[in-house]
């Protein structure tokens, strides 16, 4: 099973922008999500910088990647080897 994806940004922000435009460029299926309208979602699950995705399997974080972390594509392939 594949992991669900789900990336943590906002608008303003060029970096997530980058990263966005990687994912999308990859054809990889992620969710959006702007942490100026969601803040109490990152807030709870302790996102202090963005970019951040999270990798969800069965339901459940199995991995959280943030730009320290190297290049996204290579993490997620990595995620689903």
């Amino acid at each position: 099973m594949k992991h669900e994806l789900k990336m943590y940004g906002a608008s303003w922000c060029g970096t997530c922008r980058l990263v966005k435009k990687k994912l999308e460029d990859e054809g990889i299926p992620f969710e959006p999500i702007d942490v100026d309208d969601h803040m109490e979602e990152a807030d709870a699950l302790n996102i202090s910088s963005i970019p951040v995705i999270i990798a969800y399997k069965n339901g459940k974080e199995d991995g959280r990647w943030d730009d320290t972390k190297g290049d996204v594509i290579s993490w997620i392939k990595f995620l689903e080897w």
